[in-house]
């Protein structure tokens, strides 16, 4: 994923991606929901980190 992707997370939310892999988060990425709210998701399974 990359900064700008707009993604559909596990729970159905859309969100817009704010840092992906062009970061130094290997796993997980920072995205904007719908809501305004910012979130860190895992890539692999689209859901909020629990960290």
């Amino acid at each position: 994923m990359k900064k700008g992707d707009v993604i559909i997370l596990s729970d159905g939310n859309k969100a817009t991606v704010i840092f992906g892999n062009e970061s130094d988060y290997q796993y997980s990425c920072i995205v904007k929901l719908e809501n305004g709210q910012l979130k860190v998701v895992e890539e692999k399974n689209l859901s909020f980190s629990n960290s």
